[in-house]
């Protein structure tokens, strides 16, 4: 899922990934691992179906749906331009989830 170094110039050369729950970085100065039950941080695995976003939406173009889809916030931007008859100059990270779309 995501790109290499040589493809990306944003593409990151080194990924930890922890196991879900787990933290790591510096905290006043002081190394620290441990477990968290902090929430909406920065740093998850966005494949992890545990950290998938919630996305709701309703409007005339948006189609009435019971059942969930996997939505990643890359979709939202290309899904949006399409709503709002937008056109990017160039590609988007994200694809338009058409079928979220009437």
């Amino acid at each position: 899922h995501l790109p290499h170094p040589s493809a990306n110039r944003r593409a990151p050369d080194l990924i930890v990934v922890s196991k879900p729950n787990v933290i790591f970085g510096r905290l006043s100065k002081k190394r620290i691992v441990g477990g968290s039950s902090t929430r909406g941080m920065h740093g998850y695995f966005p494949k992890h179906p545990d950290l998938w976003p919630i996305f709701i939406g309703k409007g005339p173009n948006i189609r009435k749906h019971t059942a969930e889809i996997q939505f990643e916030n890359i979709d939202l931007a290309p899904t949006l331009a399409k709503i709002l008859g937008f056109k990017f100059p160039g590609p988007l990270d994200g694809q338009v989830r058409t079928q979220i779309l009437r």
